[in-house]
């Protein structure tokens, strides 16, 4: 099920993670081309609290290890200008 909600020519979409659930590292892809610029990329735990966040310069193919964290359930946002993407992403140990 994706999900697409416009707000302001903002758009917010959900991202497409593999594999999910994971225990090691999940891949997703970022866009290239007119919707790419500068994407923040936040990781936040179950309650919300924001445990990592960076920034990438381009889009394309993301590898992002979760070997670090505990089991449970992390909420993946991905977002520029242009559009927001968002995934929640189950660790399993």
């Amino acid at each position: 099920v994706n999900s697409i909600d416009n707000r302001d020519d903002y758009i917010v979409k959900d991202l497409v993670v593999f594999p999910n659930p994971t225990s090691d590292n999940v891949t997703y892809s970022l866009p290239t081309g007119s919707l790419s610029a500068d994407y923040v990329i936040e990781l936040y735990d179950n309650v919300g609290a924001l445990i990592y966040s960076t920034k990438e310069s381009v889009g394309g193919t993301i590898i992002q290890s979760f070997k670090e964290y505990e089991s449970g359930i992390y909420t993946l946002k991905v977002a520029n200008q242009k559009v927001q993407y968002m995934q929640k992403i189950i660790v399993t140990k």
